[in-house]
């Protein structure tokens, strides 16, 4: 019977997961992943986590263990320092996994390696064959493993630029679906573009965001996302900054902004921030900036947590496509 091996839907799961998936079912795991955030799995977060971790931690918490009541052999919780050179993600990402252990009981093994790209390419091919090792002596198949799981990656990687949802992209690759058919299917005009900015755990995971992704197509709203744009696009508008920012996701939410602006293809800009985020309460005091230069482009900052009540942040959202008709008037 093949070791299973469980994958916490949240974080970085939205940006790594084909990755992750094919690297264990190819070494012959059984990938199992926890069920779509629910309240439920909010609320079993919530009860083991300190009070200040942001609502994406805390959610994170529930689905490890939503996990651990499917009695998997592992979990994977990578501790991610750097996934580009000179470049860093949140410091909670990697604290994550000495967190869960502290705060999660009856946890089966955890998997969590070092992903730090700042250390080379040699040091992170050591980590993939230090995972490997726990289930295959053979180094070269440990190897192949990762490559296939580095191509499934570079391919939804792709989709996403196409303009494809996680969950749509996941499926084309799958061949669950065609892509003709789900580009079909989005074939509806819609009268006004909104750049909705956030990290991808907050802008792909419905119940964190409130299906704001949907909500705005039924306004009307043509929603771009930030992973559209190349990592080339990023990379040159961020050049014309007078400091490098080295978070990594903030600069691309710093880059798809800057582009916009200056190509002037969006409506308005929404902003997604968990509550607490550092990073991104400075990179939205920035953008907000930029756009006031610009002028006569609706800005909103949502700020997001536990709390966050569904009647307010509908009113917030109309109100703010009522802001563009107006501006396009």
């Amino acid at each position: 019977m093949p070791q299973t091996v469980g994958i916490p839907r949240g974080l970085l799961f939205y940006n790594y997961f084909p990755l992750w998936e094919t690297f264990f079912e190819e070494l012959g795991c059984r990938v199992i992943i926890s069920e779509k955030t629910t309240k439920d799995i909010l609320n079993s977060g919530i009860e083991v986590t300190v009070d200040d971790a942001c609502l994406p931690i805390k959610i994170y918490h529930g689905h490890i263990r939503h996990l651990v009541n499917q009695n998997v052999d592992y979990i994977y919780v990578p501790r991610l320092v750097s996934v580009f050179r000179k470049e860093y993600i949140c410091p909670k990402f990697s604290g994550l996994p000495d967190m869960i252990k502290s705060n999660v009981k009856n946890l089966p093994r955890i998997i969590s390696p070092d992903i730090d790209w700042s250390n080379g390419k040699v040091k992170l091919m050591n980590t993939v064959l230090s995972i490997g090792k726990i289930f295959s002596r053979d180094p070269l198949k440990v190897w192949l493993a990762y490559k296939k799981g580095y191509r499934q990656y570079k391919q939804y990687k792709s989709f996403l630029q196409q303009g494809f949802s996680p969950e749509e992209a996941v499926d084309i690759i799958r061949n669950k679906t065609s892509a003709n058919d789900v580009i079909q299917g989005k074939q509806k005009k819609r009268e006004y573009k909104v750049l909705l900015l956030g990290h991808p755990y907050n802008l792909y995971d419905s119940f964190i965001n409130m299906d704001i992704i949907h909500k705005l197509k039924k306004m009307g709203c043509a929603v771009l996302t930030p992973e559209l744009l190349s990592g080339e696009i990023i990379e040159n508008y961020n050049k014309t900054l007078p400091k490098k920012i080295f978070w990594t996701m903030e600069k691309r939410l710093v880059g798809n902004t800057l582009y916009y602006l200056e190509e002037k293809k969006i409506d308005g800009i929404i902003y997604l921030v968990s509550f607490g985020c550092g990073p991104d309460s400075l990179v939205g005091e920035l953008v907000g900036r930029w756009v006031k230069k610009k002028g006569r482009i609706p800005f909103m900052l949502i700020t997001i947590d536990e709390h966050t009540g569904e009647a307010g942040f509908n009113t917030r959202l109309e109100a703010f496509v009522d802001m563009i008709e107006r501006c396009k008037k």
